[in-house]
């Protein structure tokens, strides 16, 4: 290599005889580097990192597929606004992913109870008994469901009741479709009354209607 001392006389260089200690601070920069002169052979273990970073330089064109791990993300990194809408489906969680310490209701399940909203909780879920839910079933065959206004109970229907406050009961005049009395039941039918024609009213032995 050869250089000129006062522009005129040539003067060579030793193979080897600049290093890095004889160059000046700042003295080489991106001026003096040839484009691809510098590559990762000459480029020391760590020598990169966040600092040397352009923001934007790192798109996901830049990451190698499966590069970013569980172990390269911090706590609490990802949030709900970093998931795109339906990213994560049935598939992603694991099996009891979600459960009830995970749900953060104010107060403990009961049996039968729903999850409901409640803006004064602290994780704004609460369990409470829901006013649809039916009261037990068991031994009320036959019977009906009524409320008293704030709980729903089961109550028989008496059929057999021979009293009324009502001032009078109104009937049909017409009778429009076949009907049997029961047998050993007596009926009766305020007149005058219509059977239409091919229907039939059946009385059967040691019953009786009456036509008042």
């Amino acid at each position: 290599m050869a250089g000129y001392i006062g522009g005129s006389q040539p003067v060579a260089y030793i193979t080897d005889s600049v290093d890095a200690t004889s160059l000046a601070d700042d003295a080489v920069d991106s001026a003096e580097i040839a484009a691809g002169a510098v590559d990762l052979a000459h480029m020391s273990v760590n020598s990169i990192d966040s600092d040397q970073y352009v923001d934007g330089s790192i798109d996901t064109a830049h990451i190698a597929d499966n590069a970013i791990t569980s172990a390269k993300i911090g706590v609490d990194v990802i949030v709900a606004e970093d998931l795109a809408a339906n990213s994560i489906t049935v598939s992603e969680l694991a099996n009891d992913a979600v459960s009830e310490a995970k749900l953060k209701a104010d107060n403990g399940p009961t049996n039968d109870y729903v999850l409901t909203a409640k803006s004064s909780a602290a994780g704004g879920l609460t369990w409470a008994e829901t006013a649809e839910s039916l009261p037990t079933q068991s031994g009320n065959s036959g019977e009906f469901l009524t409320t008293n206004g704030s709980v729903a109970s089961w109550a028989a229907l008496d059929t057999d009741a021979n009293q009324t406050t009502k001032g009078l009961y109104e009937m049909a005049n017409t009778i429009s479709s076949n009907y049997t009395i029961s047998n050993n039941y007596n009926a009766v039918t305020a007149g005058p009354i219509t059977v239409n024609s091919g229907i039939s009213v059946t009385v059967p032995s040691g019953s009786t209607w009456v036509i008042v």
